[in-house]
């Protein structure tokens, strides 16, 4: 199975290499118009985002508009030895600082903590999606273990492109399922 998921993932990256940066701009700001009218978005208090890798639709704007309706906005600092994230609120960006996997993330000496049951809405990256809400990650399982957490009972909602998704993604027993999509296109709901 797993070189399955490699393969997939080759072929996914390939997908957004071919995306202009240009290109990924104007279908992010499709994402966002599409989550801003939602029923989501509305009912939000608190967003678990994610800094955008190149490729990945942008959540800066995300962050932004958040921040402006009084939303509190975290971001994730992951854990190596343990695959683990922890979530810490953020208000500005200038706060996120470059971790050893070039990830920006939140400095937990001068960022408050956030509990996993205080988030109503999770954006959730991912190479790839199908229409039943399976995800294909990095291969490194950080979303699977937050998603399975039994502390978590928010929205998880995979962002992504609509070439990102595929008729369908191998599971292994540890992966993790998203409540929803949202591409440029629309949201797509698990089936």
């Amino acid at each position: 199975m797993q070189e399955e998921k490699n393969e997939l993932r080759f072929q996914l990256q390939s997908v957004l290499r071919r995306m202009s940066v240009g290109e990924r701009h104007q279908r992010s700001s499709r994402i966002h118009n599409h989550l801003f009218r939602s029923e989501l978005w509305y009912q939000s208090s608190m967003v678990f985002l994610f800094s955008s890798l190149p490729g990945e639709p942008r959540t800066t704007e995300v962050f932004h508009q958040a921040i402006k309706e009084g939303k509190r906005a975290a971001y994730p600092r992951v854990i190596p030895s343990t695959r683990g994230m922890e979530f810490y609120q953020v208000l500005d960006l200038e706060d996120l600082k470059r971790s050893t996997y070039g990830v920006l993330e939140p400095d937990p000496d001068t960022s408050v903590s956030v509990p996993y049951s205080e988030a109503d809405l999770v954006l959730v990256p991912g190479l790839g999606f199908d229409r039943t809400g399976a995800r294909l990650g990095r291969g490194m399982a950080y979303y699977d273990h937050f998603l399975s957490h039994s502390e978590f009972k928010g929205v998880s909602l995979g962002i992504c492109f609509q070439g990102q998704i595929v008729p369908s993604i191998p599971l292994e027993r540890h992966d993790c399922k998203v409540s929803r999509i949202i591409t440029e296109n629309s949201f797509c709901e698990p089936s």
